[in-house]
């Protein structure tokens, strides 16, 4: 069966004075998706500076040597990239990313790459965003005990890890106010560079579009590449296993008991589609079980991602307080009872045939394969086609699945904090 109609990942990829440039042309699409990414994070932030990655890159957009000013810099947005300029800020990359007609490439492309390489970075911006960026922060922090409370989770899971730093590319609500002037504008020296580059754009493209990038290429400075580990053999336990504690201490009062489980574990990139399938199967279990089953909650929800070197597995519910003891019980049956040979593995088929589906099924808009292509080159170091991620989800077996879930979510292994209302 021909299970590969089209690829919408099929791009081109030149290398120019060191940068890679990804492009494809897609000639039916109305606009042209640009993402201007840069191999640094938060994960870099000196520790008395965590969060100046994010600090810059609100900063880039308050005025550069082309638009001095937010206005102008409002108005070019609105006149070439169809008022969708924007950025975000990861613990390993920062993307500056937009999209225009065809036919104001040139300009779109320009201004873009002069926001994010000419920034004028004045002390009046600095202190504005930095404002700013304390009223974004205290929306996921709330409060002092609750950040508190983040911080020592985070440094619990992670030990030593350099991902321990923070909870979010952000910082803390107070980390950025030592930040000076001078310190903004050495990071932006220091990282924004040709080392750090990846571009990558799809739409209607032309070798005259590849023209225009090579040219601003050209104007910034080399720098050394920076090649990031994405494999780590082993990662240790947390140092605290079991934390207990009453919404009221950590400052996030809730009328019922949350329950989350984490687990870190050092990344195999070659393993990955294994592990989002086995966190997805056990999701799927738990949310019959304690749901549809038992009614204990109103559902599991699981996340599974990377972090460069590391994959962080994570399940949280909310309940009574007075069920807690059963849930808890029944995870941990579930979690044994897949030492049983092919015990969930029906369960496990039909998760694999929706996977698959899903991978086929999907319609992709060009914004779509240009976001998730780009987050494909920073977490995987390459574009994955069509093809592939159907024989890697093809190839993963029950009994890899059922292994990594007894390993991974152990009772004396796995981390828990309850909050009780």
């Amino acid at each position: 069966m021909n299970t590969l109609i089209h690829n919408p990942y099929n791009f081109t990829k030149t290398i120019y004075k060191g940068v890679p440039i990804y492009w494809q042309n897609i000639e039916n699409a109305p606009c042209i998706h640009i993402r201007i990414g840069l191999t640094v994070g938060a994960l870099e932030d000196d520790n008395d500076k965590l969060g100046i990655s994010h600090l810059l890159e609100h900063l880039v957009f308050d005025g550069s040597k082309i638009y001095p000013n937010k206005k102008a810099i409002k108005d070019f947005s609105k006149q070439f990239l169809l008022d969708s300029m924007n950025a975000y800020t990861s613990f390993s990359e920062t993307v500056y990313h937009g999209k225009c007609l065809p036919e104001n490439f040139p300009q779109a492309f320009e201004g873009l790459w002069d926001i994010a390489f000419n920034p004028l970075l004045t002390k009046e911006s600095l202190a504005d965003e930095k404002d700013v960026i304390r009223s974004e922060a205290w929306n996921g922090y709330k409060n002092k005990l609750y950040s508190e409370f983040l911080k020592e989770s985070t440094k619990n899971i992670y030990g030593n890890h350099i991902r321990a730093k923070m909870p979010s590319p952000l910082g803390f609500p107070g980390s950025i106010d030592g930040i000076t002037n001078i310190e903004i504008k050495e990071w932006h020296k220091k990282h924004y560079h040709k080392g750090r580059l990846v571009v990558l754009v799809a739409g209607p493209v032309t070798e005259k579009n590849l023209a225009y990038i090579q040219a601003q290429i050209d104007s910034i400075p080399d720098g050394d590449h920076k090649e990031f580990s994405r494999k780590l053999d082993s990662f240790p336990l947390a140092k605290n296993l079991r934390i207990v504690k009453k919404s009221t201490e950590i400052g996030n009062e809730n009328e019922q008991t949350s329950i989350k489980l984490t687990r870190i574990l050092g990344r195999n990139i070659e393993k990955d589609e294994i592990a989002f399938a086995a966190n997805a199967l056990l999701q799927d279990i738990l949310h019959e079980e304690l749901r549809q089953k038992r009614a204990l909650c109103y559902g599991v929800q699981y996340g599974a991602y990377t972090n460069m070197d590391i994959f962080t597995n994570i399940l949280t519910f909310n309940l009574d307080a007075s069920k807690v003891e059963e849930a808890e019980k029944v995870i941990y049956e579930i979690v044994e009872s897949f030492k049983e040979e092919n015990k969930w593995k029906k369960e496990f088929e039909q998760e694999k045939k929706i996977t698959l589906d899903h991978i086929r099924a999907k319609e992709r808009t060009t914004g779509q394969i240009a976001e998730s292509s780009m987050e494909m080159l920073m977490e995987e170091g390459k574009i994955s086609g069509i093809e592939e991620m159907i024989n890697k989800v093809s190839n993963i077996t029950y009994e890899e699945v059922a292994s990594y879930i007894t390993e991974t979510f152990a009772k004396d292994k796995v981390q828990v904090t309850i909050v009780m209302p």
